[in-house]
């Protein structure tokens, strides 16, 4: 047989058998993956990674749901025609009927005292 290995089948002398060792991962990347050996032990720093993620992962998903809450409340404010800190023109309105009676109730006691 001839070094080159114009037949195409395995010879010591051809670069068949280089070619087939080359591509032998090539069923990784059509997505075989081989199947991965879970029982191998955890190390006390990839251990430490976990918990540190976790505890950052913990940590985020409770400013998340604060902010949740936070929002809830707002919207909620917002709902309310006459709470303190949100003008809306119901409340303008209750404001100026109260000055009026107070400016009036005023009058009243001055002339009361009079």
């Amino acid at each position: 047989s001839e070094a080159g290995g114009a037949s195409g089948a395995w010879s010591p002398g051809s670069r068949a058998g280089l070619e087939r060792s080359r591509n032998v991962d090539v069923g990784a990347r059509i997505g075989r993956n081989p199947k991965r050996d879970n029982n191998k032990p955890v190390t006390l720093e990839q251990q430490e990674r976990q918990l540190a993620a976790r505890r950052e992962g913990d940590a985020t998903i409770e400013r998340a749901a604060q902010t949740i809450e936070d929002c809830y409340f707002i919207r909620e404010l917002d709902r309310t025609p006459c709470l303190p800190g949100i003008w809306t023109p119901e409340l303008h309105r209750r404001v100026v009927d109260g000055i009026d009676r107070v400016e009036q109730l005023c009058v009243e006691a001055a002339e009361l005292l009079k």
